[in-house]
């Protein structure tokens, strides 16, 4: 080994890169270690690539490194880079799958797969290879998105030649937990993917599903509102109650904010509690100019609004409205005082109410509106409610 050494420094001093190889073969030959022997094998694949142009030499020696260090991604990451641009796409398969029997990481064996199936996918135009990998990958996690995203693409593209794994993609999507909004989010992406590649029936069913579970979130409502809106089902969209928040979403991204508005009212009575719709309400009714209805989902978001700041602001412009005549159901002075309880000293409000007292002539509120601002001392609050006495 130590001739065979110095035979090695000597070619590569003068560079004669043939016989370098040949020393270096004898060297691995001479080797008892795997790895030194792997090691010495993939100095040779990358004189064989670089100095002397011999591809097909280097992949062999690539491969012959491999069969002594097994696990090296390293030597296998070269071979497949070699394998993939002579175009031998079924090599690379054949070597991925040569790894997935040594590989233990659970991320490693999702990434050979999926890379399997897209290669199959692809360049191999094979569907049915490509969805058999992909069901690997989700036979080890489930909810895998690229392994998911993968076998849609793959059984809405081949539905008409392969409806077998069309099928076998929906049942396993009607087992997929849901596991609130990210699971709801993977349906969704799955259900756009099969929209787009021309399965809308598929798709509907998903976001059906997907919207009718309460810890989902607005999402799946949204797209399938979109759907809906798109196709004219607007008797249908306006009953889905559940799924308020997303239909009216989507409604007002369609610009139909009539129908966003009726279906705030429809599921405000039905569901008065409903927060979060209180507040859609009162958006939608300034948007119209409707100032009535803004004030009435003003009171009704009141009656839930817990938030003390936001309590604070929905009162102001209910004062507000009520201080111009928009809003007969709400006392203008009563809400200012409201506001002022939560907020004292607000001088908003303060200005609100005094406006108000001079307005009205209301010497009573228009001292209370002083006491307030603190522009009357304790004596001289007094004596004045001595004097209204």
């Amino acid at each position: 080994l130590a001739v065979l050494d110095a035979l090695a420094r000597l070619h590569e001093q003068r560079r004669s890169f043939p016989q370098l190889v040949q020393a270096l073969r004898a060297m691995a030959e001479r080797l008892e270690n795997p790895r030194q022997r792997a090691a010495l094998l993939v100095q040779i694949a990358e004189l064989l690539e670089e100095q002397l142009g011999d591809s097909e030499g280097a992949i062999g020696a690539y491969r012959e490194a491999l069969t002594h260090d097994p696990a090296c991604l390293e030597v296998a990451e070269q071979l497949v880079r070699l394998l993939q641009a002579a175009g031998r796409f079924a090599e690379v398969v054949a070597l991925h799958r040569q790894q997935l029997a040594v590989v233990e990481d659970r991320d490693e064996k999702l990434r050979l797969l999926v890379t399997i199936a897209r290669l199959h996918e692809g360049a191999l135009a094979d569907p049915v290879g490509a969805a058999g990998a992909y069901r690997e990958a989700l036979g080890l996690t489930s909810g895998h998105w690229p392994a998911l995203a993968g076998l849609v693409r793959v059984a809405a593209a081949a539905a008409a030649t392969e409806p077998a794994i069309l099928a076998d993609l929906q049942a396993r999507l009607a087992e997929l937990p849901l596991a609130g909004p990210s699971g709801a989010a993977a349906l969704v992406r799955a259900a756009l993917l099969l929209e787009d590649a021309g399965q809308g029936a598929a798709a509907g069913r998903l976001l059906q599903r997907a919207a009718a579970d309460p810890s989902a979130g607005p999402l799946p409502a949204f797209h399938l509102a979109r759907r809906r809106a798109a196709a004219g089902e607007w008797e249908a969209l306006l009953g889905d109650l559940p799924a308020a928040e997303g239909m009216l979403l989507a409604l007002l991204e369609l610009r139909q904010p009539e129908q966003a508005a009726e279906l705030c009212s429809n599921h405000l009575a039905a569901h008065p509690d409903d927060l979060a719709l209180w507040r859609w309400r009162e958006t939608l009714a300034a948007a119209a100019g409707d100032r009535a209805g803004q004030a009435r989902a003003l009171l009704g978001r009141l009656a839930q609004e817990r938030d003390g700041r936001r309590r604070a602001a929905a009162h102001f412009r209910l004062a507000y409205l009520a201080e111009h005549g928009k809003a007969p159901e709400a006392n203008a002075a009563a809400t200012c005082r409201s506001i002022l309880k939560e907020t004292p000293g607000d001088a908003r409000t303060l200005d609100a109410l005094e406006r108000l007292a001079r307005r009205a002539d209301d010497v009573e509120l228009l001292l209370e509106v002083l006491a307030h601002q603190g522009r009357l001392g304790p004596t001289g609050a007094a004596r004045a409610q001595a004097r209204i006495s």
